[in-house]
């Protein structure tokens, strides 16, 4: 999203405190109000983009830095677990979350796509056969 883009080129820290967007200043030089406003304006107007838009930025900085990441999943209606790998160990209040690693998640995303039916009957049976993973079909 160009708002948080341009406020973190400017020398803005974004961040979500659950849907709330939170953020301050960390450049050196102080920021001109008149640039300032109208950005904080549009990003306040197109608050649910911006909140989509740092929730993947905060879970790609959360996976890249400690091997997992939490994401609600509006499809789902849960929240699952991203894991760079099956090695990767999570915080206890996540334990009965399901997990997917990435080559789970590229498995699911490429060709053939996983309809959304299928996304939720795969996600049932990891449910039910903890620690069942994800892989293309074949002979």
């Amino acid at each position: 999203m160009q708002t948080v883009l341009e406020l973190q080129r400017l020398g803005f820290r974004l961040w979500l405190d659950g849907t709330n967007i939170k953020y301050e200043h960390r450049g050196t030089a102080k920021p001109d109000a008149a640039t300032i406003k109208p950005l904080v304006a549009e990003l306040k107007a197109n608050k649910a983009e911006a909140v989509k838009y740092l929730s993947v930025e905060d879970g790609e900085r959360q996976l890249a830095s400690h091997g997992w990441c939490a994401m609600a999943s509006g499809v789902l209606g849960e929240t699952v677990i991203l894991v760079r790998d099956e090695g990767v160990l999570v915080p206890d209040r996540y334990r009965d979350a399901v997990r997917y690693t990435l080559d789970e998640l590229t498995t699911l995303t490429t060709s053939p796509k996983v309809s959304v039916e299928g996304l939720r009957w795969i996600h049932e049976v990891k449910k039910v056969f903890t620690g069942a993973t994800v892989s293309k079909g074949g002979t």
